[in-house]
């Protein structure tokens, strides 16, 4: 279980390998960061209480940082950094 962070929102973000039409793998240091996510945990000081466990969230992709853990790459915002609650 990841602990709570305390006004931040935890976002797991699945972002699929995509190749180009010709056949191409754009490399990780070309492709543009994920902004979407399903939230895994809110912390407890996070004042939007539209923003749930579960729930899809929209984010700017300049925001946050990842951390790995047991193999799944996880994403922290800030609270107020969220855009859109789906």
């Amino acid at each position: 279980m990841i602990p709570e962070a305390v006004n931040n929102i935890v976002i797991l973000v699945r972002d699929e390998i995509k190749k180009e039409n010709s056949g191409f793998i754009i490399p990780d240091s070309g492709k543009v960061k994920p902004h979407a996510g399903t939230v895994i945990s809110v912390g407890g000081l996070v004042q939007d209480k539209k923003i749930k466990k579960d729930k899809k969230v929209l984010f700017h992709p300049t925001v946050g940082w990842d951390i790995e853990w047991e193999n799944v790459v996880y994403t922290f915002v800030d609270g107020d950094k969220i855009i859109a609650s789906v």
